[in-house]
């Protein structure tokens, strides 16, 4: 993976390619064959994170109210998407699994899916908010600075960030089996100490509106973050 030292590198999906590398090129690869492989599992366990998701969306919904564009990053089966549409947002997904995302747009008859990696796919519009769940922890720490900075350049000014990730009392990354998972796919997952992911928001322009922690219906521990997008 390419060495990076800052932040700022531009929005433009075919410049950040170049940046990235064929390691990205890679990893989406292999994620994009676990998760095709996961779609029909996540489906089965929406069901038991209706709760949490739509107390997240409300949430957002009340720094972004009305209908107001909202790009669901890693949309997965498009759970959150269908709780946006109930509050009035108007919500766009984008998820690197064909899979994941034909349940998103029979879950969201409408409204946009779009199949590809999020870090070069290209977006005709910005947004008033960008929800990332459990999305940045699947990338190295540098790839995941990337990520940041290109959720910073699609919001507007004064654009909204949800984003979360697992609590780790200490940080590492490389390649890990999914074992709360059938068949325990590998897939790549960055460990986030809570004090360095502040940081990383920190440094990506952007200003924490609310923080809380989480314990889903499977037992994980999930710090969650609003911010808001700063001034460059």
């Amino acid at each position: 993976m390419v060495g990076l030292t800052g932040f700022h590198l531009g929005i433009g999906a075919g410049n950040l390619a170049v940046v990235l590398g064929a390691d990205a090129g890679e990893l989406g690869r292999r994620h994009r064959v676990t998760y095709d492989g996961l779609a029909d599992e996540y489906e089965v366990k929406s069901a038991y994170h209706v709760e949490n998701t739509r107390t997240q969306v409300e949430r957002v919904s009340s720094f972004v109210a009305g209908e107001r564009r909202v790009l669901d990053v890693g949309c997965a089966v498009g759970l959150a998407m269908s709780i946006m549409t109930e509050l009035c947002l108007i919500p766009t997904g984008v998820d690197i699994s064909a899979q994941m995302a034909s349940y998103a747009r029979r879950r969201n008859p409408g409204r946009t899916v779009l199949i590809g990696d999020f870090l070069t796919a290209n977006f005709s519009s910005k947004f008033d908010a960008v929800y990332a769940q459990s999305f940045i922890h699947l990338f190295p720490k540098q790839t995941a600075i990337l990520a940041i900075e290109r959720m910073w350049h699609l919001l507007e000014d004064g654009g909204v960030l949800f984003i979360s990730t697992t609590v780790e009392s200490s940080s590492s990354e490389g390649w890990l089996a999914k074992n709360d998972y059938g068949g325990q796919p590998v897939r790549y997952r960055k460990s986030w100490q809570r004090g360095e992911f502040v940081d990383v928001l920190s440094r990506g322009r952007f200003r924490i509106l609310r923080t809380w922690d989480l314990v889903d219906p499977f037992g994980k521990n999930w710090m969650i973050y609003i911010a808001r997008k700063a001034p460059s």
